[in-house]
């Protein structure tokens, strides 16, 4: 799947873009992952400087100039619990348990 350059996204301003820019964000399939982060939206919203309301509005652009897969692998929250720092704990499948 070949990801969506954000300033080809209709709604997204050259100004915006160059604040995500600055945090190397890019994609609009970067800013639909961030966005269902925890705190994600809100963290968008003051890089960008506008309301969550905003926000939300551009994600919602950028969700739509993404193809159908990519809406759905890009939208889903990700647990990171059981990948912290790409260590595997113990006891993990390849990790160090005592032994």
């Amino acid at each position: 799947m070949a990801e969506v350059e954000l300033h080809t996204v209709a709604g997204w301003t050259p100004e915006m873009v160059a604040r995500l820019q600055k945090s190397w964000i890019s994609t609009a399939d970067q800013v639909v992952a961030v966005s269902v982060t925890a705190g994600g939206l809100q963290a968008l919203a003051e890089q960008l400087g506008v309301s969550k309301d905003e926000a939300q509005r551009l994600v919602h652009l950028a969700r739509a100039a993404l193809s159908p897969e990519s809406r759905t692998e890009m939208g889903r929250r990700f647990d990171s619990n059981d990948r912290g720092m790409g260590v595997l704990g113990p006891g993990k499948e390849g990790g160090n348990a005592p032994g």
